[in-house]
């Protein structure tokens, strides 16, 4: 999986390639959408569709809720949070501004082609220069805006800029007494007088009575004045851009009047003359709507708006009024989104609008808004579009294949609204994604950093970085067969002796119980731990405190190997501060340090690794270091379990890919080993390689574009294509075939066994046999076919170098196949 990118443009991936780089298939894309669509409007550009920017995207929907997709997503220095709505530019691009990103991170004025592409920043906005507001072209291209802060006084200004971002220019400088903080959703508007054109706009504050004021300056910056200043009984804080209707020009002010609760009014530019339409009332029993916020809309001479607060349900109300005043009605009352402060646009005689949360009640869930519509009167009320993530997103961890074939996964983002990420399954052909439930417990957020793990009774367990009372993560399990469940246990506390917020992926080992690691916190440099679990209560036994010199930090899972013993490594501390290889047994004794990542007289070790260890099908242990290196970008090295022998068999360049901090997994038919890095290849997105086990042979097989998928995170699973799938439960009786029935009858021997296990044919056998042996995830650690020659005699299999546990034994031939259960001593 990928934690980023994907077809979708966001939301990571489900991805497969072929071990020679070919054939790489997108199998399921996450969707991250927006959020945060609050004071804009959605854009009729002409072509059928309305467009929107929210969050980190630009999108766009059909007006019947259709073809919703998301084709920008906004990012880092070129811009980030675009908070306003967008403009069509007199050359056909897509003009807005973000309040976050650019050189200084305060937002930039950027134009893009409406497909997403060709995305260009036409100005970084520096120093205290931020929050721009909507944009507004006059007729010889020229683009104006206001900023809400920056400017002489850090109280906003008017700006103007070339199409091809030339010429920008601060033509203004608000001072407080000429008005100050010009509404972030606010544009201006042109209005010509006695033949000479101005721009007229409002700001939030200042003026004579500080309440906020209308203001007019011309295109070049010249002849600035205040026209208007608002006080609290003709209204405060103006908010949106003013509406324009002949020479009139109408808005809202989100305060004011004789309940504060806001005021409708009309300026006339030709006579300089303010007319307060309609007071809303706040407080008033029975509750009537109040706070209007956004710009209005005009419509077949009427004027349409929002009130966020009030109404019926409390949750605000679309309102509409005559030009002269008259008419005021409640056209729909919100009950189940609430509205955003945003403004309504009109497409084919409807009305569209957003708002920035909701609710559905059927999910029990909250929302990041919505997109709707309605008709000018207020009927037909429908919700074409809600901004949520119920199926997750941006996957960290790993892929696992289950006993029943299918593969299992988590993202850490996502879902519900108290959820962070979801646990899904899906097929391997891509087919049947299901969300199979929101990782949320207790009403918070229960993020999982880590990967499933099938236990030997069929159940999925898995452990969360936050959740639970305390807020220091859940130990979970989860079964997926006839009927669903999910079982959440709080064994991990803060404290001297506690475990909490664990980051890596648990295992189960040869004992039944389950071992992981925690990071480090305020009490110590992390953990080791060992859950158990008896009935329905879950125990924790610490097993390890690391204190820096031993390690510290450790975020990658444990293995155990064939001495029992279980392996890891820690991010940081030990003696050069760059990590260190560890070993202790299932009790808590026999805690090592075996090998020190740093620096020698000759080479660079690597520094700070992140993943997992694979024990290799030669018993050696192999893994990789997130920097360090020749290049101090990452290396993949080796070593034996007693700590000798250590050796980096790669070090990273960044064309074939830098910082790894997944783990790496090896096909023991080539004897290659796979992996990934987050970081380089071609567009920096990443990579998948491959290598042998004595370091020749390296390879990148495939470099992350963004649309296939960008930074990787977690590590490669090797499934056979058209291999059968393992039986659902492997540790049931009725795995084992009825052999009097077919003419692949075996006997195995000594089961359980320690290093080897002898295979026996009863009868004849047609064709080649196919032998694979797999851990109870569905992992493949050995695979072998021999001929009908060989089948008449017994056939030994080595399983000397592998860890003590359940082992799923099948021999397949053209027409039938057949499993055992292995257990190693």
């Amino acid at each position: 999986m990928t934690s980023d990118g994907g077809s979708k443009k966001k939301g990571g991936n489900i991805f497969s390639v072929n071990a020679d780089g070919t054939g790489f298939t997108e199998r399921y894309a996450f969707f991250h959408d927006a959020v945060s669509v609050r004071n804009q409007r959605l854009l009729d550009y002409g072509d059928g569709f309305l467009y929107g920017v929210g969050g980190e995207f630009l999108y766009r929907v059909h007006p019947d809720g259709s073809s919703y997709e998301v084709l920008y997503v906004f990012q880092g220095t070129p811009g980030i949070y675009p908070l306003v709505g967008l403009m069509k530019g007199n050359d056909g691009y897509l003009y807005g501004t973000t309040v976050n990103g650019g050189n200084q991170y305060t937002g930039v004025i950027y134009k893009v082609k409406k497909d997403g592409t060709d995305y260009q920043v036409l100005h970084h906005f520096e120093g205290s220069v931020r929050w721009p507001s909507s944009l507004f072209q006059f007729n010889n291209g020229t683009i104006f805006g206001t900023t809400e802060y920056g400017g002489a006084n850090d109280m906003g200004t008017v700006y103007r800029i070339n199409p091809d971002g030339t010429n920008f220019q601060m033509i203004h400088h608000f001072n407080g007494t000429n008005g100050s903080h010009p509404d972030g959703g606010g544009g201006l508007v042109v209005v010509t007088i006695n033949a000479i054109t101005y721009l007229y706009g409002t700001t939030k504050y200042g003026g004579t009575n500080n309440k906020g004021v209308i203001f007019r300056i011309q295109p070049n910056g010249n002849n600035f004045s205040r026209q208007y200043n608002f006080t609290q009984s003709t209204g405060r804080y103006p908010t949106g851009s003013l509406a324009k209707f002949g020479n009139v020009l109408y808005g809202t002010t989100a305060a004011g009047g004789s309940s504060d609760g806001g005021i409708i009014f009309a300026y006339d530019a030709y006579t300089d003359s303010y007319y307060k339409l309609h007071e809303f009332l706040k407080g008033a029993s029975p509750v009537i709507e109040y706070y209007p916020l956004g710009s209005l809309l005009e419509y077949n001479g009427m004027f349409y708006g929002i009130a966020v607060e009030g109404g019926n349900y409390v949750d605000g109300v679309l309102f509409r009024i005559r030009y002269d005043g008259s008419g005021y009605q409640v056209i729909h009352d919100f009950n189940e989104f609430y509205p955003a402060g945003g403004t309504l646009t009109e497409f084919n005689n409807q009305l569209y609008g957003l708002t920035n949360e909701g609710y559905v009640p059927t999910l029990e869930t909250s929302v990041d808004g919505s997109i709707y519509r309605l008709n000018p009167d207020g009927t037909a009320f429908q919700t074409l579009h809600t901004f949520w993530n119920p199926n997750g997103y941006g996957p960290t961890a790993s892929l696992i294949k289950a006993q029943n074939g299918s593969l299992y996964g988590l993202t850490a983002e996502g879902g519900s609204s108290v959820s962070s990420g979801i646990a899904f399954r899906i097929q391997t052909d891509g087919t049947n994604f299901t969300n199979l439930t929101w990782m949320d417990n207790l009403g918070h957020r229960a993020k999982s950093m880590g990967s499933l793990v099938q236990a030997s009774n069929g159940s999925f367990y898995g452990v969360t970085q936050e959740g639970g009372p305390g807020f220091t993560g859940l130990f979970f399990e989860l079964t997926d067969g006839s009927s669903f469940s999910f079982n959440s246990y709080t064994p991990f506390c803060v404290g001297l002796e506690c475990s909490e917020r664990s980051r890596a992926s648990l295992i189960q080992a040869s004992d039944g119980d389950f071992y992981g690691t925690s990071p480090l916190n305020h009490f110590n440099s992390g953990t080791i731990f060992k859950l158990s679990i008896n009935g329905a209560i879950a125990s924790h036994t610490l097993l390890k405190k690391f204190n820096g010199t031993n390690g510290a930090n450790p975020v990658g899972s444990l293995i155990q190997a064939p001495d029992g013993y279980l392996y890891g490594m820690t991010e940081g501390g030990g003696l050069n501060g760059f990590g260190v290889i560890f070993k202790i047994r299932t009790d808590g004794t026999g805690f090592q340090k075996i090998f020190e990542f740093g620096e020698n007289a000759n080479a660079l070790y690597g520094a700070h690794p992140k993943g997992s260890l694979w024990l290799g099908s030669d018993g050696k242990l192999y893994g990789m270091a997130m920097a360090g290196g020749s290049g101090w970008i990452g290396t993949i090295f080796k070593i034996n379990t007693n700590g000798q022998g250590f050796s980096v068999i790669h070090n990273f360049n960044g064309i074939d890919g830098y910082y790894p901090v997944g783990s790496l997994v090896e096909d023991v038919n080539t004897g290659f080993l796979f992996g990934m890095t987050e970081h380089g290849g071609t567009s920096d997105y990443g990579v998948v390689f491959k290598i042998k086990k004595n370091g020749t042979g390296f390879q990148k097989l495939l470099d992350f574009n963004g649309t296939n998928g960008k930074y990787p995170k977690g590590d490669l699973l090797i499934v056979v294509p058209g291999s059968p799938p393992p039986q659902k439960n492997p540790l049931a009786a009725a795995i084992e075939k009825d052999e009097t029935k077919n003419s692949l009858v075996i006997d195995i021997s000594p089961n359980p066994a320690k290093n080897s296990i002898f295979i026996r044919f009863q009868k004849q056998v047609s064709g080649k046999i196919t032998y694979t042996l797999t851990d109870i995830q569905g992992r493949k650690i050995l695979q072998q076919t021999f001929g009908k020659a060989e089948a008449a005699s017994t056939k030994t299999v080595d399983i000397s170098h592998m860890p003590p546990g359940t082992y799923i034994l099948e021999l397949t031939t053209p027409f039938e196949k057949v499993s055992k259960k292995i257990v190693k001593q």
